[in-house]
């Protein structure tokens, strides 16, 4: 009875979707990145900051740990190129742009491409919802945000990779 119980409950761990938010504020004033990554809107997974110094970018995940990725040197390993099991469900965006006369058009310009981005995202996955705003002025610097949520199934990202790993063997 015992086993049946444990297979019941694997089975339903590896087929109910896991959601996960990724959160990012960047901060000119600073001039780093500020992340976390939420499970189930609840539970937070990791958050830190990023920050490029040189041609170093640190990844800070807590006060005295850091990662270092040297950025000249950095060559992205192989393996799953694309993965189709995962589904983006949401976006918002808001981004606050200085008063300042070459801000207004570097804000004209990046809101024409992040609309012509946004639409092509919107005819991709048609069941996604984007919400944002762009503001121009107030007190503080040039200021980025963005959320999005995504989700996923362990057993779709498990046969995603045996596929790649059958794929690369071949």
């Amino acid at each position: 009875m015992i086993i049946l119980w444990l297979v019941f409950i694997i089975s339903i761990i590896l087929i109910l979707p896991i959601f996960i938010t990724l959160i990012c504020h960047f901060d000119s004033q600073i001039g780093r990145v500020n992340f976390s990554i939420i499970l189930f809107g609840c539970v937070k997974i990791i958050s830190g900051y990023l920050m490029v110094e040189g041609v170093n970018l640190f990844i800070h995940y807590s006060n005295n740990n850091a990662i270092m990725i040297n950025l000249k040197t950095y060559k992205p390993q192989g393996g799953v190129k694309k993965l189709k099991s995962i589904e983006f469900i949401n976006f918002n965006y808001f981004f606050n742009f200085e008063n300042k006369p070459n801000s207004v058009g570097v804000c004209s310009i990046f809101t024409v491409g992040l609309y012509m981005g946004l639409c092509v995202l919107k005819s991709i996955k048609n069941n996604i919802r984007i919400g944002g705003r762009i503001k121009v002025g107030g007190e503080t610097e040039n200021n980025y945000f963005f959320k999005t949520t995504f989700f996923f199934n362990i057993i779709t990202i498990l046969q995603s990779l045996l596929n790649s790993m059958r794929n690369k063997n071949e």
